[in-house]
């Protein structure tokens, strides 16, 4: 909570302003309970992010108390006093030291002597007496090779959930972790793993919540629609009316207020922004949503079509695959509209960039795995709907002025959904045999943002694991995920070996 939020609890909540106050009264009072000698240390840089670091004003203040003057960070390591030392790095100190200060830092600064001799780290004694040493030297010697390690992702030792299991219920966009990276999909979803998050540092609201705000909005205004007679909804060349903007708009400030009250919205001065945008969005949304109307002879039949979901009156959709496996889906597609000629259009919103979807088609329907919403709300669609005499049209709506409102879609044929049983079973296949190699994508330039948490949990780049995939990419484990995910790699190194 800021500050504002929290001096209107009258004193009974501490402001934020006031940490820094308690921190430093805490640093004071450990200074006094030393009876001998106080060590403080900083550190001068971040080897990892190559970033500078000053001392705490608060050692300056200690320095200043010993040398009777003010010193400031540039020139502290220049100072030549008996109580000052400055160390270039933990090795270089480790290097130094008469004699090492732990069981553990003895066996590094073996391990530095043994290394800089020339000699390997086999002939260690270390190698022989302690089994951490032994795990740790497998596990950099597996990651280096090109073989596909237990160190890497391949599980195919362990028993493992199976989403053709009868009893599970998967949904598309699971099925699509996996076909990014997945490694991604075993720590998301098998080891249950979440990124951590920080709402207290967030500045603007998450593309995620925004997102939330559209589509919450969308269904409420579109469920609304389909609740006047029928003779009073908008037909194929109809446009929205005044009051339909004006019952969206409200509908999208309620939902921002919801967002508010929840602390979800980031930092007033950046939300203001945002919310101009959202609200701006949605009003340019009708508009293009009257074009679309009238080129596809479309009107609105239902929103948020649910299967599969506890409280969704449509069951699971099953997709079966060539072998007699099936897969049970649930989801949520976002609007079902039907058109003149009895054929159905299903839509699903999208808030955020169009880039990636761009090159989606008939011919390329899931992007190697990664965009399988489609076929599978299509599916839906056709059983809660009955099955239209054409192809259902399944299209991804880029719904922001940013996008330009881009409509990226296709018609689902056999031909589409012979496609996506290939690729369902490709990635079946792989979960089954244990396979979750990491597979970062290839870092052209820098990013000011964390594709994968999971390949880049520290937000410095991913160009180790990059490399680690690229040297482990043809391992006979990895044949059908390469084909699914770089064709192009696959079919040339099968040229090659031929």
């Amino acid at each position: 909570l800021p500050d504002r939020e929290r001096s209107a609890a009258g004193g009974e909540m501490p402001l934020r302003s006031e940490r820094v106050h308690d921190d430093h009264r805490h640093y004071l009072a450990a200074l006094a309970a030393a009876s001998d000698q106080t060590v403080l240390f900083y550190p001068r840089g971040d080897l990892r992010q190559s970033l500078e670091r000053v001392p705490s004003r608060w050692l300056l203040d200690t320095v200043e108390a010993r040398v009777g003057r003010r010193v400031y960070a540039d020139e502290l390591a220049e100072l030549d006093h008996g109580w000052l030392s400055d160390e270039a790095s933990f090795v270089a100190a480790l290097s130094r030291l008469e004699f090492p200060a732990s069981a553990h830092e003895y066996d590094l600064r073996s391990v530095f002597d043994h290394d800089r001799a020339g000699r390997r780290l086999d002939d260690h004694e270390l190698a022989d007496r302690d089994p951490v040493f032994e795990r740790g030297l497998e596990l950099v010697r597996a990651r280096r090779s090109p073989r596909f390690t237990r160190f890497d992702g391949n599980l195919a030792h362990l028993p493992l959930p199976s989403p053709a299991d009868p009893d599970q219920v998967v949904s598309p966009t699971r099925l699509e972790t996996w076909a990014a990276c997945p490694h991604h999909y075993l720590f998301r979803h098998v080891l249950r793993v979440e990124p951590v998050e920080l709402p207290d540092a967030q500045l603007r609201i998450s593309p995620l919540d925004r997102g939330n705000i559209v589509h919450h909005t969308l269904d409420a205004f579109v469920r609304s629609v389909l609740g006047r007679p029928a003779s009073e909804r908008p037909g194929p060349g109809d446009r929205w009316t005044p009051a339909d903007h004006a019952l969206l708009r409200d509908l999208a400030l309620e939902e921002c207020r919801h967002y508010e009250q929840r602390g979800l919205v980031g930092r007033a001065l950046f939300w203001r922004r945002d919310r101009r945008q959202i609200l701006r969005d949605l009003q340019l949304f009708l508009v293009h949503d009257d074009e679309l109307r009238r080129e596809l002879r479309t009107r609105p039949l239902q929103s948020e079509l649910g299967f599969g979901l506890p409280d969704a009156a449509q069951p699971p959709v099953a997709l079966a695959l060539a072998d007699g496996r099936a897969l049970r889906f649930r989801g949520s597609a976002d609007r079902v509209d039907r058109a003149d000629d009895g054929s159905l259009v299903v839509i699903d919103y999208k808030t955020g960039s169009a880039r990636a979807y761009a090159k989606l088609s008939a011919d390329d329907p899931d992007a190697s795995g990664t965009r399988l919403q489609l076929p599978v709300y299509a599916a839906a669609a056709a059983e809660a709907f009955g099955s239209p005499s054409g192809p259902t049209l399944a299209a991804y709506w880029f719904v922001s002025e940013r996008s330009r409102f881009a409509w990226v879609g296709y018609h689902v044929d056999r031909a589409v959904q012979a496609r996506i049983e290939d690729v369902l079973a490709v990635i079946v296949d792989g979960i089954e045999r244990g396979v979750f190699c990491a597979r970062p994508a290839e870092e052209t330039s820098w990013r000011g943002w964390v594709d994968c948490a999971y390949c880049d949990p520290d937000g410095l780049g991913t160009r180790d694991r990059r490399l680690e995939w690229e040297r482990k990419r043809h391992a006979p484990e990895l044949a059908g995920y390469l084909a699914l995910a770089e064709p192009e790699i696959a079919a040339a190194a099968g040229a090659g070996h031929g």
